[in-house]
């Protein structure tokens, strides 16, 4: 429960006073099915929660003004999870709560200057990608370019 509790303080961390950081898909509206159908396709971050009841909040630095994934977030988030140390399931399913991935957005990041990649994510996305790919060595064959 403290984990949950910590995780929830971290993704709420440096927002203003009365603004959410996370969303969830009841929220979205519309974009229900969309949001959860990029999450499925490993293109969108979603962090599963138990309380009050089990699902997925999206934290709203991924998304841009227009209500679309930040550019690079589909290629950051495969780097992480292709080549990060975080837990999968077994079997190859290749699925994550989301939790791992967002402690490394919400960290502070020496190749930006002690930024969080979250905060540098809106305005310089191809900076994220670049530590993501340095800090991992991911492989560049991946097809992935900044």
């Amino acid at each position: 429960m403290y984990r949950i509790v910590a995780g929830m303080r971290a993704l709420n961390a440096g927002q203003k006073a009365g603004t959410p950081s996370c969303i969830s898909l009841q929220r979205l509206g519309k974009q229900f099915l969309h949001a959860s159908q990029l999450r499925r396709n490993r293109q969108l971050l979603g962090v599963y929660i138990t309380r009050p009841a089990p699902s997925y909040r999206y934290p709203l630095w991924q998304f841009r003004p227009d209500g679309h994934p930040i550019d690079h977030l589909a290629e950051i988030l495969k780097i992480l999870r292709e080549f990060g140390p975080f837990q999968q399931e077994p079997a190859g399913l290749r699925r994550t709560t989301g939790w791992g991935e967002a402690e490394w957005f919400l960290s502070p990041h020496a190749l930006l200057e002690g930024v969080p990649p979250a905060s540098a994510l809106s305005s310089a996305p191809a900076r994220v990608l670049r530590a993501a790919l340095i800090e991992f060595q991911a492989d560049t064959s991946m097809g992935i370019s900044y």
